[in-house]
């Protein structure tokens, strides 16, 4: 039987939910709750039959129906007045005085209409919306009864002047009863947040039912002589009084403020005490559910409404740490929030288990796809299981054992969530550490910028931007980068979470610095469009993204700009000036990435101590002592939620596969893996608890939800069809330094940067993916010729992917892979045996990605402190790449 209060998604006002309401005690307000509320088809009028109605929702589409809560017409009419009776003769021996027939009797009052309803709605938008809480109408009043027969009269034959006698009058007729009272009109009171479009509200008093018409008179008796005057009837004869009109009408329809609209609604609800306690946990599991479906860049509104349903709940539990988490992995921290709270850093862009849409790792796809394959062949063994006791319906024999046997699937849920817990909060640590380290290599290259200042206004450049170009020294590119890093600690410059190669960027940032660094960092409106197509999809307008007075720029497309005026006279000053703005972007990636774990940290710990708690209600269902229908139910959606459980353990392995898969594809996979599988939604919960859905049905729909983790299977097909393309090939990329900057730098600083370009590639190779690297010190003097070297890639990934397009840019983790290098000139071919398919690039850590982009070598402390290591003779500085490359046709060249 559904509860009062009438929670769901989607309400359908058709003839269940008439019978519903109609059951309910007239006593107690009807609540109906729902982000949207329409009208079945030809379900013209919902009645609500006296009862009180409270309606709630996002928006109420009431095309084609009235919500009817007038007060009923009155249908008794009054009762027909008794007629007079008729008059007696004289008794024998008596005076001939006959009386005259009695008058009817007045008719009787009719049925007053009943009172108006009480309807109060809180909607944020309503179309078309029609409601009545007019009184009913009241009844007619009764005829009057009929007037008594007078005494007849008579006239002797034989004496007719002396005997005859004078017959009496007939009775008169009984006056009509009085109409019934019009009921009074009900109070309807409409509050919203928009502005009603054809909103009807009808709330007037009942007419008062019309008199009752008067009864006949009696007849006269013989001989009874007509008056020559009529008689005057008296006050109570005649047709009855009209009812009075019931009071009304009683409308208002209000708008309100957001934050009254809330207060409003919250009011209400609270009436109980409890029933905000009931709609607010609904709408955060909505919001879970709607988060489940989101999938960035398909358009499908899921993001909207999982934002929509998370604000929802938060506005009735403000203290809702859980709505709130969500929330922040969604669409980020609210300003006040992240300020308040430094740890809650303005992230944002993550799925639903917590993770980066742009999670980085080392592209293990075919291990990830096994593993996700064999668990999910054993977690569909045991939806299968929990089918089977959706459907068990009385068979309470076996409840204790299955209860027993659920408790032990949520605990190994549990258990493996704890794993997946340690593997987040290690990825937590490390990114706390390099957030530390990034903030260093920021410090010291804004220091070395600003040592070289004098020489940078040596160099006159020419910007190539959006607006034309524009003139200046390399000093004021320079001067603008400082001052970008510089304001990192305290917000000035911020990561947009939604698109991470976007930065925030405070006008006072660079208002002194020179015209030449304004328009290097002067937004442009495709960066813009960007960020403001990222929130819409989570229901943020660009304002809660970016203040006010904030520039959004494209931080990669700076550095890029900045390559762009290097010439060989000055490639060190710009090598220089880049490193700072790509420093820029690593710390505050990094600073992205550490909020990123920490919520992650917090999605898994949720996911560990959900599972728990859903052992503890099995074991408690074991061992309730009510086994009747409602306890084998809760059992039963008990299995369903613990199975959802270990699904989010699956589901992480898939999301896994998929980054893999993209990072080496370039292929958007995010509809794969659907982050909804095995999970049912509140609005099903609540319909089987209730007894409105059967096992049978709730089993069908498990295995449909279920079925969804086949997506990842064509995941693999495809990726499969990638690597095995018969125009990939495989070559070495061999790359040499001679010129005296970059040799002075290595002496100088015992650190050596170098860019590859996609352009290095030949013009008939594109999607060229880093395989392997080696270097060279030619001159060098190493211990056994050798010395080791951290190779870092930096951030930014780049290949080219079709010759009519720019470079694809991959904004990814930076990643350090250490190599012997050598002091000898590199003279074979680096080890290119691995084949392609081959998912375990043990010796790259950049394996399988963008091949261009930055580089930098740098060397442990334990190496350079040998005697015997110095580069003071070095001439040459050899790198090879070896890449694997799709041979563009000829005709596309």
């Amino acid at each position: 039987m559904p509860q009062n209060p009438y929670i769901r998604d989607e309400i359908v006002l058709d003839a269940g939910m008439q019978e519903f309401i109609l059951s309910q005690p007239v006593d107690r307000p009807v609540y109906l709750l729902a982000r949207r509320i329409t009208f079945a088809s030809g379900q013209a009028r919902i009645k609500a039959g006296g009862r009180t109605l409270v309606v709630m929702a996002d928006e109420f589409d009431g095309t084609g129906g009235i919500l009817d809560a007038s007060g009923e017409n009155g249908t008794a009419v009054g009762a027909r007045g008794d007629d007079g009776p008729a008059a007696e003769p004289p008794l024998p021996g008596r005076p001939w005085r006959p009386k005259a027939g009695s008058p009817g009797k007045k008719g009787g009052a009719g049925q007053p209409g009943g009172a108006g309803g009480a309807v109060t709605l809180y909607c944020r938008r309503s179309n078309n919306l029609s409601v009545t809480v007019a009184g009913g109408r009241g009844a007619a009043g009764g005829p009057g009864g009929n007037g008594g027969r007078g005494v007849n009269g008579y006239i002797s034959p034989s004496d007719p002047e002396n005997a005859s006698q004078l017959g009496s009058a007939g009775g008169g007729g009984g006056r009509g009863g009085d109409g019934g009272a019009g009921g009074a009109g009900g109070q309807v009171s409409y509050f919203g947040l928009e502005e009603p479009i054809g909103l009807s509200l009808a709330a007037g008093g009942g007419a008062g039912g019309p008199g009752g018409s008067p009864g006949n008179a009696g007849m006269d008796g013989v001989n009874t002589p007509q008056p020559e005057v009529p008689i005057e009837l008296p006050e109570d004869s005649g047709f009855g009084k009209a009812g009075v009109d019931g009071a009304g009408p009683n409308a208002t329809s209000t708008l309100l403020s957001h934050a009254d609209f809330v207060e409003g609604m919250r009011s209400v609800l609270n009436v109980y005490d409890v029933y905000a306690n009931f709609w607010a946990p609904f709408r955060l599991e909505m919001g879970r559910q709607f988060y489940r479906q989101f999938q960035p860049g398909a358009d499908t509104g899921k993001g909207v409404l999982a934002a929509s349903e998370l604000l929802a709940c938060l506005e009735f539990q403000p203290d809702n740490v859980e709505g709130a988490r969500l929330l922040d992995q969604l669409a980020g921290a609210p300003e006040a929030a992240a300020a308040a709270d430094r740890n809650r850093r303005k992230v944002g862009g993550l799925n639903v288990l917590g993770m980066s849409r742009d999670y980085d790792l080392i592209p293990l796809f075919e291990e990830y796809q096994r593993a996700f394959t064999s668990f999910a062949a054993l977690d569909l063994h045991f939806v299968s299981i929990s089918t089977d006791a959706a459907l068990m319906g009385e068979a309470v024999s076996i409840f204790g054992g299955f209860a027993d046997e659920q408790a032990r699937a949520a605990e190994a849920a549990a258990t493996n969530a704890s794993r997946e817990l340690g593997i987040a909060t290690s990825e937590a640590a490390d990114a706390t550490k390099e957030v530390e380290y990034r903030q260093q290599q920021a410090d010291r290259a804004t220091a070395e910028i600003k040592a070289a200042m004098e020489e940078l206004e040596r160099q006159r450049i020419e910007l190539q931007t959006a607006g034309g170009s524009i003139w200046g020294t390399l000093a004021g590119i320079a001067g603008a980068v400082v001052s970008v890093v510089a304001a990192i600690p305290t917000a000035g410059t911020s990561l947009v979470g939604l698109v991470p190669s976007m930065i925030a960027l405070t006008k006072t940032v660079i208002d002194n610095a020179e015209p030449i660094g304004q328009a290097l960092f002067a937004g442009e409106k495709p960066d813009l469009e960007a960020v403001t197509k990222a929130g819409k999809e989570v229901g943020k307008e660009i304002g809660e993204i970016v203040k006010a007075g904030q520039a959004v720029v494209n931080l990669v497309d700076v550095i890029r700009k900045i390559s762009a005026v290097s010439t060989p006279d000055n490639a060190k000053q710009v090598a220089l000036v880049k490193e700072g703005a790509e420093a820029a972007h690593e710390l505050l990636l990094a600073q992205r990435r550490a909020g990123i774990t920490q919520q992650r940290v917090e999605a898994v710990t949720v996911q560990r101590d959900q599972a728990t708690a859903l052992a503890g209600t099995a074991a408690s269902l074991r061992d309730s002592v009510d086994r009747r229908e409602a306890a084998v139910r809760s059992l039963a959606y008990t299995a369903v939620q613990i199975a959802g459980a270990k699904m989010d353990v699956l589901l992480t392995l898939a999301f896994k596969a998929q980054r893999a898969a993209e990072i080496i594809t370039l292929r958007d996979e995010t509809r794969s893996v659907l982050l909804d599988a095995g999970s049912l939604g509140p609005d099903v919960a609540v319909r089987y608890l209730e007894g409105q859905m059967s096992g049978a049905e709730l089993a069908d729909r498990m295995v449909r939800s279920w079925s969804k983790l086949m997506e990842p299977i064509e995941m693999e097909r495809r990726y499969l069809d990638f690597i095995s393309d018969p125009n990939r090939g495989r070559d070495v990329l061999r790359l040499s330094f001679t010129d005296a900057a970059s040799i002075a730098a290595l002496k100088e600083d015992r650190r050596f940067a170098f860019r590859v370009e996609t352009s290095d590639f030949p013009d008939d190779r594109v999607e060229t993916k880093a395989r392997n690297i080696a270097v060279a010190f030619i001159g060098a003097s190493l211990r056994n010729d050798v010395i080791s070297c951290d190779i870092t890639h930096g951030s930014r990934y780049e290949q080219t992917v079709a010759s009519d397009q720019p470079a694809h840019v991959a904004v990814l983790q930076p990643r350090t892979t250490t190599s012997l290098g050598r002091s000898a000139p590199l003279e074979t071919a680096i080890d290119l045996d691995t084949d392609f398919a081959d998912t375990k690039p043990a010796q790259l850590a950049f394996w399988g990605r963008g091949a261009g982009g930055d580089y930098a070598i740098a060397f442990p402390r334990e190496e350079l402190a040998h005697p015997e290591v110095s580069f003071e003779n070095v001439t040459e500085v050899q790198v090879w790449i070896g890449y694997q490359f799709l041979r563009r046709p000829a005709h596309a060249a």
